[in-house]
């Protein structure tokens, strides 16, 4: 049997890492148009609900399903926040029971994961409720939710309400998961600031 030559077999060893680089970038790229792609696709649904979507409920439900196509998650919901400080639960997909319109309602300065969203006009994240300094257990939409990611909806400056999103994992959602829900925030807003200016000229 021959000798391996060791100036070849440490050639071969370049080449082979040099091989391995590549599919890890390949990998890599792939993931990124794939990610482009579900994101243009969400801007696509979002815009349709801009340009077409008039009554807040219809809007937000279409902003929901977007969502669902970026990120994965068991629940998500839409907060919107008043002139007193509260968020209440607007739309909502997932839970058990369905989510009512209006019926569960936040104060924001006693959550701190709430004030620091609003307050602060960025997203929070927790990776693990069990964890987290003030985290209500008891309310029936959060019983289940390990990881829980907030992105704020802000149109004009203002903090309109916000994503709410769950899953039962803990540290579930990472840097993308984050940059894609709020790339599709700021589609969603202008949404939502068209339906609920459409509903005042409508109560005049």
């Amino acid at each position: 049997m021959a000798e391996q030559n060791p100036e070849e077999s440490e050639e071969l060893q370049v080449l082979r890492g040099r091989f391995r680089e590549l599919e890890q970038q390949n990998a890599r790229l792939m993931t990124q148009v794939a990610e482009q792609r579900q994101l243009a696709e969400a801007g696509r649904v979002a815009t349709i609900a801009v340009l077409e979507g008039l009554e807040l409920q219809d809007v937000l439900h279409t902003l929901l399903d977007a969502l669902a196509g970026l990120v994965p998650f068991d629940a998500a919901c839409v907060m919107m926040l008043d002139e007193h400080g509260q968020v209440s639960v607007q739309a909502g997909i997932g839970y058990s029971p369905a989510i009512v319109p209006g019926t569960l309602v936040f104060d924001v300065a006693e959550l701190p994961h709430l004030e620091e969203l609003v307050q602060g006009m960025h997203s929070v994240y927790v990776p693990d409720t069990t964890q987290h300094r003030g985290w209500r257990t008891g309310v029936s939409v959060s019983a289940e939710t390990r990881s829980w990611l907030g992105v704020p909806l802000i149109a004009r400056g203002q903090v309109l309400g916000l994503y709410a999103i769950d899953k039962r994992q803990p540290e579930f959602f990472h840097t993308k998961h984050i940059v894609l829900a709020e790339a599709l925030a700021v589609h969603a807003a202008l949404a939502i600031a068209n339906a609920l200016m459409y509903a005042e000229l409508s109560a005049d």
